[in-house]
């Protein structure tokens, strides 16, 4: 099974259910529609844009490349169910498939730190039919569910950056670039952070507002 974990926004597949489907009378059966049940304190309709299928095919419970992705849906209300229909997936018989579902989840104002997330497959939640006869099938197993989800706290760590000066520096009268202070910005899994404002303290022996005509900020692309 999958283990909780963060709530990523603008995550294209986030893993929420892993499903193992397995025949064992030795027909065919084919499904044709899961229902995906949402939970959580989060609202999922708006948080999840889309509820996608997966055919897992090295049962690893992440989407990689080998995998087949089959088809996707939306929660239809918050605490609601994303209805994953026309799948028309063939399983022989005595044989079984790894599934995965996963979130497309929204921006990161879609959802606030602390609200969770989860997804769930409910007794009679699968249509399925005996290939040969067409009769309905009735899984045994369920409900499964996956584990719960939390968005993270969304924080920006400040620090100085390598290359801020750290010794005592010459300044020269019309110098117009200066280097003072080097400040490295880091985010955490939530998601970006918008930088509005940084509030600077001048200190030293310096009248600083009469001998410094003014500081600049410069985006440091390569860090030197």
């Amino acid at each position: 099974p999958l283990a909780a974990g963060p709530f990523l926004p603008d995550a294209a597949t986030l893993p929420a259910l892993r499903l193992l489907v397995r025949e064992t009378d030795g027909d065919s059966v084919r499904l044709d529609t899961l229902r995906i049940s949402a939970a959580g304190t989060g609202a999922d309709s708006s948080a999840i844009d889309l509820v996608r299928l997966h055919i897992d095919n090295d049962a690893d419970g992440q989407v990689g490349p080998g995998d087949l992705a089959l088809t996707a849906a939306p929660f239809n209300a918050d605490d609601g169910t994303a209805t994953l229909a026309g799948l028309n997936l063939t399983i022989p018989g005595s044989a079984s498939r790894h599934l995965l579902v996963t979130f497309n989840t929204a921006q990161a104002s879609s959802s606030t730190p602390g609200q969770t997330f989860s997804a769930s497959l409910a007794a009679g939640g699968v249509d399925a039919i005996a290939t040969i006869t067409g009769a309905p099938i009735t899984p045994v197993g369920l409900p499964v569910s996956g584990p719960t989800l939390t968005v993270p706290d969304r924080e920006l760590a400040v620090s100085t950056g390598t290359a801020s000066p750290t010794a005592a520096t010459a300044v020269f009268r019309d110098d117009s670039a200066q280097p003072v202070l080097s400040l490295a910005l880091a985010t955490t899994v939530a998601g970006p952070v918008t930088l509005d404002s940084l509030t600077v303290t001048a200190s030293g022996t310096l009248d600083d507002s009469a001998d410094v005509v003014s500081l600049g900020l410069t985006l440091d692309l390569d860090g030197d």
